[in-house]
């Protein structure tokens, strides 16, 4: 909440921000005991990460209930399983629950198969001898041993469910180039002068503050909604389909939901539907369901595997985790890590889109930055930043008005002295990385003017003819990308300690 937001009235927000305004006032309340349905749901990365930070430190009982396993691994230090109507009590958080799941999962079978066979055993005894006259005590003996011997029972495994997306269809190297996209409403502006440019194979996690534009963004990249400046081209043979929460309210009533899905899926087998319906929690009976009488939740479920259904090169999609169970999660993350096309993904579920994603699009004060990595990555990167930022400024902040008193009392000679001494601290620090940063900048535009070259060769269609050619350019051109990063990432530790020398030699002195 922005200042300007505070003397506005409740009822002028939207059901995001109202259930964030309820999460503050619950934790100003400082209470023993905090119950949490979901909180993560309308938290941006940054509210995100801060609450977890609350959280951590909170000396209260706390029982959250979420689907953001990130955000449970570092906030709970004990996991209560509901499954199949029976309440299990682990310590640890989600990720030590799944290990001790796996380690008492197997434990009991190995239990439960020496039990059986022992029952097998002594089973074949009494078949053995039941008639002989002279065994019939020991046949008794056993038989009661048998009747009571306390019998170890597996807990029934939750139901397994996978799919894959259908293969991605063929496109050119460039998939999707947006160059200067503004947007406007009314007299505030969301964004202006957005480039972006993806490859195949990029899988993209949009991320930014709640109100940046990340949905708008997508929806004008799906064409759902027109961009005040800007264009937006698509690459040779780019099939792409949209997912986004409105697409719920878009579902034929009438339908069921296994004739809803059949309606987009093409020549997609009753198998692989209910295999699709299945990892959407739509299981057995329920795909009969008529799709009038579903819930919110179970509608956007719906439009999601409709969604997927589609075959598609480009998938955009806006939350598509927030009405699914962790199982869910995972068989959605499994399909699109293996899926060889091109993803662009709005998500707050961080551990969701860490395990596919190899790029970060981040949406902040109107312009968008692309960065290489995972979600987590970004994050380390955004607090080295901001650390190095804290650390320069601290001695500039305390030495500030120190310094007025004192350059009123020196005298011009004096200044002159101090500040040749700066210069040549800086230059005793500075020397090995201006080397360096020189260094990394040639290589860095030399790279990049290779990588020009070599996306010119790309683009010629005669290059495909010859395979050889085709793929020798190629080889080139990932390495080209690969030593262009490693440069980059050189001139960018260069940048920074750059930056630390000039505050430490003027904060210093």
């Amino acid at each position: 909440f922005s200042r300007q937001d505070l003397p506005k009235p409740v009822s002028s927000f939207s059901g995001g921000w109202i259930m964030r305004l309820l999460l503050a006032k619950m934790l100003l309340q400082a209470p023993s005991l905090l119950l949490l349905d979901e909180p993560t749901n309308h938290l941006d990365l940054d509210s995100l990460t801060w609450l977890e930070s609350f959280l951590q430190t909170l000396e209260g009982a706390l029982v959250i209930i979420s689907h953001d396993r990130t955000f449970l691994d570092r906030t709970t230090t004990q996991t209560w399983e509901l499954s199949l109507g029976r309440l299990t009590t682990y310590k640890g958080n989600y990720s030590k629950y799944i290990e001790d799941k796996e380690e008492r999962r197997r434990i009991d079978k190995a239990s439960y198969d020496n039990q059986q066979a022992h029952i097998r055993q002594t089973m074949r005894f009494v078949e053995r001898f039941r008639a002989k006259s002279t065994k019939a005590r020991q046949v008794q003996s056993k038989l009661k041993q048998l009747d009571r011997l306390e019998r170890v029972e597996l807990a029934e495994e939750e139901h397994s469910i996978s799919f894959s997306f259908p293969p991605a269809p063929h496109s050119g190297r460039d998939v999707l180039m947006a160059e200067s996209i503004a947007k406007s409403y009314d007299t505030a502006q969301v964004f202006d002068g957005v480039d972006l440019h993806l490859q195949r194979g990029d899988k993209v996690a949009v991320v930014g503050v709640n109100g940046a534009g990340k949905s708008t963004l997508l929806k004008i990249l799906a064409g759902q909604l027109r961009s005040d400046r800007g264009s937006i081209r698509m690459g040779t043979g780019v099939q792409l389909t949209y997912f986004g929460q409105h697409q719920a309210q878009e579902l034929a009533p009438d339908y069921t939901v296994l004739e809803s899905l059949s309606h987009v899926a093409g020549d997609m087998t009753m198998t692989r539907m209910r295999s699709l319906l299945g990892a959407f929690l739509f299981r057995g009976e329920e795909v009969d369901k008529k799709v009038s009488v579903l819930s919110g939740g179970e509608k956007s479920r719906l439009a999601l595997a409709r969604m997927i259904a589609v075959p598609a090169n480009c998938m955009l999609l806006d939350e598509p985790t927030n009405h699914l169970d962790m199982l869910s999660q995972e068989v959605l993350q499994e399909a699109m890590r293996q899926y060889d096309g091109t993803i662009v993904v709005v998500s707050h579920n961080r551990y969701f889109v860490d395990r596919f994603v190899n790029k970060v699009l981040e949406i902040k004060n109107g312009k968008a930055t692309l960065f290489d990595g995972s979600v987590d990555e970004y994050i380390a990167r955004q607090e080295r930043l901001a650390q190095h930022q804290t650390e320069a400024a601290a001695p500039i902040s305390a030495e500030a008005g120190k310094q007025t008193n004192k350059d009123n009392q020196l005298s011009r000679k004096e200044k002159r002295r101090q500040e040749a001494s700066k210069r040549e601290r800086r230059r005793q620090l500075a020397g090995p990385w201006l080397k360096k940063l020189a260094e990394a900048e040639k290589k860095v535009e030399n790279l990049e003017l290779r990588k020009e070259k070599l996306e010119s060769r790309l683009a010629d269609p005669d290059l495909y003819q010859d395979t050889a050619g085709w793929s020798e350019v190629n080889k080139e051109y990932d390495d080209c990308n690969r030593r262009l990063d490693r440069w980059m990432n050189r001139w960018e530790e260069a940048q920074i300690k750059m930056d630390e020398i000039d505050s430490q030699a003027n904060g210093d002195s």
